[in-house]
């Protein structure tokens, strides 16, 4: 039976809110048709939509009565809150038009707005999973030219193809603005290394004007040549829009720079990380004059989890920087890039907490530090924000569309008591690349649980119980080392060890790494036996390596070692019945049958761990094999 709760926020959701759309959806519509002066402009692409939006207000500005939607909002239910704030008498109003949704984003707006010019900046992979292909992301932003009336103008990039390629079967005008020399608008002389910013020479008609600008980057030239190219179709002398331009400061979370009092200097880039605006910032870092250079990566949008993507941007990253952190999911899988060419570091973090901690003493005055993320994802300005003023709030993707420095909450402590968390610190990087060394064949088995007796028969403790059994199977004893309690056997002929951490679940990675330089292995010898929320209960899955997959265990072993080359046996625990919080499943005791099923699912995890043992060692002997090897102690 449904709760009344659920009840409400059914009747909510399903009835009330639709309808009330609907009906604003309607008012605005019929405020629209009073709107007959007013020049409805729309702007779309999948990159630069809101620069190009405010810097084309700030040139329309100069001559005419008009404004522009606030903020990045770009959604149906934005655009139409957008058209009833027009006041009649305004000469023009310029709309950001997102493609958010997939195929038909765009119909429901351009009915609403009915626009006269349509802009379209570019066409990349930014909601590549709702469209499935490029060239349907691009017909669907290329509704905009074909909603124009035949006395309206298209404004088309003339450096990206596809974007280009719209002008076919439009039969009103067209002006095209780029790099490229056919390009009826263009800029030429383009400079913009860091500390400079975005200067270059506007070419029109045989009229040429400089511009300097305060922007940072000079990717922000196709915004501002698009800006121009409208103020002209307006009536705006190319002279005043380049003043106008030079004005502009630059916009929140789109490559604006913080300086700091302890002379570290941020540039915040943080509102969205797509795929298609990564190039541009490692550009900037590339030209960029500073001490040090530091990119902070965070959730690349519509790739969350793609190992391939994250590994590349890593490498790619680390030709241009001196240290790339990366923060979140893709975190751990950015370290398969320490071996790329460039001799760049990298340093990964599961939370911004921790990336933080670390950067904390890490900056030094002189350094330019970059941040790349995912606003709702990541909230990375908690970094910034961490170094002159008290952060509180340090959740993970609480989905807020606000900035941390716009939002109240961020004094407001979010996660538990600092007591259960495992803190982070600085440690030098020569000291990480030189972790707990592989001087022995033996292979490590380390059950990761708490080491509370009253959690025993909980399903954050089964990596316990695992190794117990083990143990038991093998007649090994236990004894207590530093912050442990190890057993060493032999298995099948191969000498291992087992490990239960007494260290608390989230206090895993430095206590593992303390007792690996004691007794002399690391990652490669180590295999993980934990739980998973994620799998029924009595399933198992094994894995070579990885992200931490949310747990926080496994995360604090991964930012201590800064490796995913880690070894996995997961054991599923994910209850039937209703969902609770993570908490309570994690924490809550086993029922008679529960416990049952755990049990008669080693033997098979057992055979699994035996499984890898015996991988790590054919894949070691056929090292030692192969023409020119030097033999090698422990398999990798």
């Amino acid at each position: 039976m449904l709760s009344p709760r659920r009840l409400a926020a059914g009747l909510f959701w399903r009835v009330l809110r639709p309808a009330y759309e609907l009906a604003y959806w309607q008012v605005a519509r019929g405020h629209r048709s009073r709107l007959r002066g007013t020049v409805f402009i729309g702007v779309t692409g999948s990159a630069g939509k809101t620069t190009t939006k405010d810097l084309l207000a700030a040139v329309l500005a100069t001559r005419l009565r008009g404004n522009v939607g606030r903020g990045s909002g770009n959604y149906a239910h934005d655009i139409a809150r957008n058209v009833l704030s027009v006041r009649t008498g305004d000469q023009f109003r310029v709309v950001e038009i997102g493609a958010n949704t997939g195929p038909g984003s765009l119909d429901r707006p351009l009915a609403l707005l009915r626009p006269r010019i349509g802009v379209v900046t570019s066409v990349s992979t930014d909601h590549y999973t709702a469209f499935g292909s490029v060239d349907a992301i691009a017909a669907e932003k290329g509704k905009l030219i074909r909603a124009l009336p035949p006395d309206g103008v298209a404004i088309l990039n003339a450096d990206d193809p596809r974007v280009l390629a719209m002008r076919e079967g439009y039969p009103g005008r067209v002006r095209t603005f780029g790099l490229d020399p056919t390009a009826e608008l263009r800029a030429e002389h383009v400079t913009g290394a860091w500390p400079d910013r975005l200067s270059f020479t506007l070419v029109h008609a045989g009229e040429r004007v400089p511009v300097r600008t305060q922007l940072c980057g000079t990717h922000w030239v196709s915004a501002a040549l698009a800006a121009v190219a409208v103020g002209l179709e307006m009536g705006i002398p190319l002279s005043d829009a380049a003043r106008a331009i030079g004005e502009v400061e630059p916009f929140k979370g789109r490559m604006n720079p913080v300086a700091l009092a302890d002379g570290v200097t941020f540039v915040r880039d943080d509102l969205k990380a797509s795929l298609g605006t990564l190039p541009p910032v490692l550009a900037f870092l590339r030209s960029a004059r500073a001490s040090r250079k530091i990119l902070v990566l965070g959730t690349i949008s519509d790739h969350p989890g793609n190992n391939g993507i994250y590994t590349k941007v890593a490498r790619q990253a680390l030709e241009q920087v001196d240290l790339l952190c990366a923060v979140g999911p893709g975190a751990f899988i950015a370290l398969r890039a320490k071996t790329a060419a460039g001799g760049g570091r990298v340093r990964a973090f599961g939370s911004v907490k921790a990336a933080s901690a670390f950067l904390q003493d890490f900056l030094r005055p002189g350094d330019l530090v970059v941040l790349k993320g995912s606003n709702t994802s990541d909230h990375l300005v908690r970094i910034l924000l961490a170094r002159s003023s008290r952060v509180a709030c340090w959740q993970s993707n609480c989905g807020r569309m606000a900035f941390c420095d716009d939002c109240a909450l961020v004094a407001v402590p979010s996660e538990p008591a600092p007591g259960e968390l495992v803190p982070v610190t600085s440690e030098p990087l020569d000291r990480v690349e030189n972790a707990p060394g592989d001087s022995s064949d033996v292979q490590v088995i380390v059950g990761l649980g708490n080491p509370d007796p009253a959690l025993a028969n909980t399903p954050h403790s089964v990596g316990f119980a695992a190794v117990d059994r083990l143990a038991e199977k093998l007649g090994a004893r236990w004894h207590p080392e530093e912050g442990a309690q190890v057993a060493a056997g032999e298995w099948n002929g191969e000498p291992i060890r087992l490990v239960k951490l007494t260290a608390w679940m989230n206090h895993s990675g430095p206590a593992l790494r303390t007792l690996g330089g004691r007794l002399g292995f690391g990652p490669a010898q180590c295999i993980l036996i934990y739980d998973d929320l994620d799998l029924p209960l009595g399933s198992l899955r094994a894995r070579m390596n990885g992200s931490d997959g949310g747990h926080r265990g496994v995360r604090s072993i991964l930012e201590a070692f800064q490796t995913d080359q880690f070894r996995r046996v997961k054991l599923g625990v994910k209850r039937a019945g209703p969902s609770r919080p993570e908490k309570d499943q994690v924490l809550a005791p086993f029922s008679p049958e529960d416990h049952a099923i755990i049990e008669g699912v080693f033997p098979q995890a057992f055979e699994r761990v035996r499984s890898q043992i015996q991988e790590a060692r054919r894949a070691a002997m056929a090292a030692t094999k192969a023409p020119g090897a030097t033999p090698t102690p422990s398999p990798r």
